[in-house]
This record gives C-alpha cells, sequence and structure tokens, in this order.
C-alpha cells in the first residue's frame, strides 16, 4: 500500500513530461508542460496568414476614418466658422455615426469568417473572432497569434499600430484647431 497521493508528478522514466499516479500505480496518462506546448501549435508549412476577410476588415476601418474626415470635420468648422449651429454638422454627426455603427457590426461579422478560414486551413487555435468586438485588439491579436503558427502574419498588427497614429494625430490636429478657434473668437 502507498502512502503517496493520486496526482500528477514528474516522469520517473525522464520523459519531462507529467505522468499521472493513481495512488497505486504509474498509468499511461501524460501531461505536457506548458514549455513543450508551443511546438504543437504550429501550422503546417505553407499555411495563408491572410485572407480576404482581414483585408476587408482592415479595408472598412479606412474607409471609416476617411469617411468621418471627408463628412464630419469640414461641417464643424463651417458651423465654428458662422458662430452658430446650422443644423448641418448635428446630421453629419448622425450620419457618421450611424456608419460607424454598421462598420463595427460588419468588422465583427468579417472577424469570425475570418478566425474560421484561418481555423479550416489548419491554423491551429487561432486568435479569437470575438475579440473583434475591441477591433484593434483583434487586429494585433490576430497578427501576433498567427504569427506565432505559421511564420507569417504580424502586418495585421503594424497597420493597426499605423491606423491608430493616424487617427492619435488626426484628433490632435482637430483638437488643436479647436482651441484655437475657441481662443481667436471669445463669446
Amino acid at each position: 500500500m502507498s502512502n503517496v497521493i493520486a496526482g500528477w508528478y514528474p516522469d520517473p522514466a525522464g520523459s519531462g513530461r507529467s505522468r499521472w499516479w493513481d495512488g497505486a500505480q504509474w498509468t499511461e496518462n501524460f501531461e505536457t508542460p506548458y514549455s513543450l506546448a508551443p511546438a504543437q501549435l504550429t501550422a503546417p508549412a505553407g499555411t495563408p496568414a491572410y485572407n480576404g476577410w482581414i483585408w476587408a476588415i482592415v479595408a472598412l476601418l479606412f474607409l471609416q476614418n476617411l469617411t468621418s474626415l471627408v463628412l464630419f470635420i469640414p461641417g464643424y468648422f463651417e458651423d465654428a466658422a458662422a458662430g452658430s449651429s446650422s443644423g448641418r454638422f448635428a446630421v453629419v454627426d448622425l450620419v457618421t455615426t450611424v456608419i460607424s455603427w454598421i462598420v463595427y457590426g460588419v468588422s465583427v461579422a468579417l472577424a469570425y469568417f475570418d478566425w474560421r478560414t484561418l481555423r479550416d486551413s489548419g491554423v491551429p487555435q487561432p486568435f479569437h473572432w470575438a475579440f473583434a468586438f475591441i477591433l484593434p485588439v483583434y487586429l494585433i491579436g490576430r497578427g501576433i497569434v498567427t504569427r506565432r503558427r505559421t511564420g507569417r502574419g504580424i502586418a495585421t498588427l503594424w497597420i493597426t499600430v499605423v491606423y491608430l497614429a493616424l487617427g492619435l494625430a488626426a484628433f490632435v490636429a482637430t483638437f488643436s484647431a479647436a482651441i484655437q478657434y475657441v481662443l481667436n473668437n471669445p463669446v
């Protein structure tokens, strides 16, 4: 009778894995340590890292920002220059908000199709599509995980970094122009 309780213990045969001790004898159940697991998450050679779904998401992101810049900013400054609200700004704001929500919903759906396509093409455990509810997180995470699995696929990460940097620059420029306007035109 053994005094050692059942559990996972280092394999006495020296395999580097853990082996299940059932309280009386060693079983044939092995557990791979976490440090060995990434080798199992490699996609077969030649597995595509990109597909049309991911590029559609990227295109929608840039299209949304371009639409906002073309519609939103001129309307804001026209109303500001007139010294009152003509109502155009409110309509433009509503239109850009609706476009943003549509792009958001379509991007989540496209992320699902992207995830499914990666999974079906042999990429083990691709970055989960549900992170598309926080779109930049999906694009960055997808780039990192796909790179680890296929050796390629990091472009979505860099595109997202550039996208966020341009968005921040546009915000700072718009905010600076608004502050400048307020300072030059006191009420």
